[in-house]
């Protein structure tokens, strides 16, 4: 399963100020053509127009499978973990970024920061964007991989520990969990 490597924009709130001036800019030149009114309410969808990755830059991908986890970064080689010579698989949930409505809205999806343990102590670190109608692959093969022994460590940004994208659980569902894939908690 593949999904987009991203990073966080660094020019975020300097694009935003483009925009507003180029906004403020043909509001003054509507003003004289009457039409402002129809048109105003519209300026704020700007950036939704330019571009599904306003917040965050494609870098690349990332594909996950029952075997191994490969990294393609534009302009560099790629990277092929084979899940056997993995130690742990950290996967950190970003939902106080994406949970804004108007940041929901533009990602349409949500961020989870990979953390990739090897045997030989060297940790990577990547971020990729799961978009809402990968969620169920993704949980699908967040299942296949727990059946067949990886260690993952599932959590969202507070620290508090997750299973298949739902937090919250309560001690019945964590028991359940514990007994059937034989996790420590």
């Amino acid at each position: 399963m593949k999904f987009s490597l991203i990073k966080e924009r660094k020019t975020f709130y300097f694009r935003i100020l483009i925009l507003f001036l180029i906004g403020l800019a043909f509001y003054t030149w509507l003003v004289e053509n009457k039409i402002a009114y129809l048109i105003i309410p519209f300026i704020p969808l700007i950036p939704l127009l330019i571009s599904p990755y306003y917040l965050y830059r494609n870098i690349g991908e990332i594909e996950l499978n029952e075997n191994q986890l490969s990294v393609n970064t534009k302009g560099n080689e790629s990277q092929t973990f084979l899940l056997n010579d993995i130690v742990r698989i950290n996967l950190i949930y970003d939902r106080q970024k994406t949970n804004s409505f108007y940041k929901r809205f533009v990602v349409k999806g949500f961020v989870i920061k990979i953390e990739v343990e090897q045997k030989e102590n060297i940790v990577s670190e990547y971020k990729i964007l799961v978009k809402n109608k990968q969620r169920e692959q993704f949980i699908e093969l967040l299942m296949k991989l727990y059946k067949s022994g990886v260690r993952i460590n599932e959590r969202d940004e507070l620290g508090a520990k997750c299973f298949l994208l739902k937090g919250n659980l309560s001690y019945k569902e964590i028991q359940e969990i514990k007994n059937k894939f034989n996790l420590s908690w």
